[in-house]
């Protein structure tokens, strides 16, 4: 009776914490999203060079403290992903994976992906995609702190859930249109966060154009919606110097009526012509308690 309890209460308990946090939601760096849209939609691989390598990284700037100083519950993202462009098969193909974290839960995914391009004329493409991905979720209980645990089992709990997604991409000059459906097969109730497992789609809409001289500047929106719990309005502007430097802003709205933002901030440049190197920062407001992030990404365009 009183194991029983114990579960009980644990679980309730966990299920509050996944539903109310929601960097427990999803494994994007929303930071740099303009130069990553290969995270959000599978027919974008390829689109904006022939190979391409992304390393990124978002975390609470606490985790940098000494180990011993460290906190347990905070969130995390790393991403790590290839892209490339095969003109001969008018194909793309990428492989991207990623883990998250936070308390006592865990992400890991393993995502494939491949695109058909179809050539409208010189100025203008699209692009059909799809993307095979594999989730693997580990809850750790013990991270949780219990005077008594009573003989309680509190070993590991692991669970792994095999989704894909479908994409389109469409160019025109300097204007970019996309559209994907997440998790095809749509899950629920496989454990305690099954948000991530629920049928959710993206729109993203983007342009270029030069303001005055060596001066570019690319505004985009992304639209997401999770799984029907809510929706997101991101809208982001990069400032782009001489080819060189670049100064992005951003905003989302729409997560949830008791936080404003995130707000982002990203500065980077270019080493050399193949190398592009990022920092950004962002925070939240709640109600009473404020929230912030810091990131970074490399990419690496072989042409």
């Amino acid at each position: 009776m009183a194991k029983n309890c114990f579960r009980k209460t644990f679980f309730c308990f966990l299920f509050l914490f996944v539903l109310l946090n929601p960097y427990v939601k999803s494994q994007y760096i929303y930071n740099f999203s303009s130069h990553n849209f290969l995270q959000f939609n599978p027919a974008y691989a390829g689109q904006d060079t022939n190979h391409c390598f992304f390393l990124g990284a978002e975390l609470d700037p606490d985790l940098l403290n000494h180990i011993s100083e460290r906190p347990r519950h905070h969130p995390y993202t790393f991403q790590l992903s290839y892209a490339g462009n095969f003109k001969k098969f008018r194909s793309g193909l990428a492989a991207i994976g990623s883990i998250s974290g936070i308390g006592v839960e865990k992400a890991y995914d393993i995502t494939v992906s491949y695109n058909y391009n179809f050539i409208i004329n010189d100025s203008s493409n699209l692009r059909v995609g799809l993307n095979w991905h594999e989730r693997i979720m580990h809850i750790d209980p013990r991270l949780f702190i219990f005077n008594d645990p009573g003989g309680n089992d509190l070993s590991l709990i692991k669970k792994s859930s095999f989704n894909f997604d479908l994409g389109l991409w469409y160019v025109y000059k300097k204007f970019n249109l996309g559209f994907s459906v997440q998790n095809i097969f749509e899950k629920k109730n496989i454990q305690i966060g099954s948000s991530l497992y629920e049928q959710g789609f993206n729109a993203i809409a983007g342009y270029e154009f030069v303001i005055a001289g060596p001066v570019k500047t690319k505004p985009a929106v992304i639209f997401h919606n999770f799984g029907g719990s809510y929706s997101t309005y991101l809208l982001s502007n990069s400032f782009v110097f001489d080819d060189t430097f670049i100064l992005g802003i951003g905003y989302t709205f729409g997560e949830s009526q008791y936080r404003n933002g995130p707000f982002y901030l990203e500065v980077g440049a270019h080493a050399g012509k193949h190398v592009l190197l990022m920092l950004g920062y962002s925070n939240s407001f709640y109600i009473n308690s404020f929230s912030e992030r810091i990131s970074a990404m490399v990419k690496v365009n072989l042409y």
